[in-house]
């Protein structure tokens, strides 16, 4: 069934990280892995989801005042439990002064999408484009699709930032209307793929040989310590380097310390925190680096 709308929870024009030049990126709500270090944890659920900022809130308590069930809307976990009951309700969200309470998706009818990305469009004449992020934008794809078809007919350029965890008949759907990728790359030791973050790293390895074969693309790996940077994934990240395809469209690899700068939206979320993770030493980042630089591959440590 083909889909006109779409759950977007976040839309950011005049980005510079997420692709080529300037880019507008949207954010598709959901997806299907459940890497516990994830640093956009707003994103994993397919569904809409309340969002409490303790920053913003007044402690004025007009969201417990008006709330008909007798819910205190800071219990945020409270409020994800009993979803359907308080989103059509959402009295707290409109009563909120300081907008300490929010709920996170919104449905986006395709055409109001094109419409936004096409303001921008002197930004990409010369280059720049939209990119498609996450989430994962490949696990919407009928939207994604329709949505791609119509930023060629426009004229824009193209990258989807992915975990390339989807069929490979679904990325034969879209490939063509592709400019450009930025592949995530969590673990390449199978069992630890599959009992970590739930994916089939086969499926992942054969979409990214693809994309490889066709597509510029940037490779990008999360180095945390004792998780992706052990000897064993990082051995076995080099073989799958080793037979990429087409080497030349493998344009950089990025080594990303892992950061905690996501750890905070959990709490907004109601959720658990994440499990302590730390970024690999800096010597064992040179280390991989050099291994990876041997491959003659361009290779970067990017911080953010």
């Amino acid at each position: 069934m083909i889909s006109s709308n779409c759950l977007i929870f976040d839309i950011k024009r005049f980005a510079i990280s997420d692709g080529p030049e300037i880019r507008t990126t949207i954010f598709f709500k959901g997806c299907p892995l459940k890497c516990p270090w994830c640093h956009n944890p707003e994103g994993i659920s397919f569904r809409q989801e309340f969002f409490w900022r303790r920053t913003k809130c007044s402690e004025c308590n007009e969201c417990i005042r008006i709330c008909p069930h007798g819910y205190d809307p800071k219990d945020v976990k409270r409020l994800n439990e009993k979803f359907e009951e308080c989103l059509n309700c959402r009295k707290c969200v409109d009563i909120c002064p300081t907008g300490a309470i929010t709920i996170i998706g919104k449905e986006i009818e395709l055409a109001d999408l094109i419409e936004l990305i096409s303001r921008d469009i002197d930004y990409y004449a010369d280059s720049g484009g939209v990119t498609f992020s996450g989430g994962e934008p490949l696990a919407h794809m009928s939207y994604l699709q329709r949505a791609l078809e119509e930023c060629k007919r426009i004229g824009v350029n193209t990258c989807i930032e992915t975990s390339g965890f989807c069929s490979k008949e679904d990325l034969l759907l879209i490939i063509d209307y592709v400019d450009f990728f930025m592949f995530d790359l969590k673990l390449a030791n199978k069992e630890e793929s599959q009992r970590v973050i739930g994916a089939n790293i086969d499926k992942i390895v054969e979409n990214l040989n693809i994309i490889t074969s066709e597509k510029k693309c940037v490779l990008r790996l999360p180095m945390i310590r004792d998780l992706t940077d052990t000897k064993e994934n990082i051995e076995l990240l080099l073989a799958i380097l080793r037979q990429i395809p087409n080497k030349k469209n493998l344009s950089r690899v990025e080594l990303l310390p892992y950061h905690k700068l996501g750890e905070s939206k959990y709490i907004c979320l109601g959720k658990e925190t994440l499990k302590v993770f730390e970024p690999s030493t800096e010597s064992n980042l040179n280390c991989i680096k050099e291994k990876i630089s041997s491959l003659n591959y361009n290779v970067s440590i990017e911080r953010f």
